[in-house]
């Protein structure tokens, strides 16, 4: 795939939420891999404890949405370390299943199925986006950037700026990161 904004296949949204939901969640592989998300969780609550008005590294009971959460292992980390967590994946098989179990009639932990490239009126202090951006095509980049910071009042964005590995297994066979621009593009963004 060319850099930009994956020429090869033009997606729908419809089109991407059949993706994940038929292929990426109900591969194994893909779904027991490496979690992007779940690895950095360390760095996001070292960031927050640096907050100006967060003197005193208090992050028990604010509030975080997980844009995008996948598995939802970010999400869990998130809630162990104190935080009221609402996890946001458009795909509705996406949760692990001890993730699942956990948002259960829980006011702290939440998911819900709703696609980010399209407006919420959920609100939070916190957003963390990890491992997210890339995969949306790029004509809905900025809308989403948009509706991501009207809701979350501070958020925590990591983008990969390459193409994936994990879309070249048959089982997937598709271009997972749609939007592969260097890291001074995210940023003018």
């Amino acid at each position: 795939m060319s850099e930009g904004n994956g020429e090869d296949k033009a997606w729908t949204q419809d089109g991407l939420k059949a993706l994940y939901t038929d292929k990426v969640w109900t591969y194994d592989l893909y779904r027991k891999s490496h979690s992007p998300g779940e690895a950095s969780i360390p760095h996001f609550l070292k960031l927050l404890k640096l907050m100006p008005g967060n003197e005193f590294c208090n992050t028990k009971g604010m509030t975080v949405i997980d844009w995008g959460c996948g598995p939802g292992r970010a999400s869990k980390l998130l809630y162990e370390n104190g935080l009221n967590v609402t996890a946001i994946d458009f795909a509705p098989n996406s949760l692990d299943e001890n993730v699942r179990e956990l948002t259960q009639d829980n006011d702290n932990f939440r998911f819900i199925e709703h696609d980010i490239t399209q407006p919420t009126t959920i609100t939070s202090q916190l957003g963390y986006c990890c491992d997210v951006m890339e995969h949306l095509t790029e004509d809905t980049i900025d809308d989403t950037l948009e509706h991501i910071l009207q809701a979350s009042k501070d958020v925590f964005f990591q983008i990969a700026t390459r193409p994936d590995l994990a879309g070249k297994h048959p089982h997937i066979d598709e271009e997972l990161h749609l939007t592969v621009h260097d890291y001074q593009w995210w940023l003018k963004k």
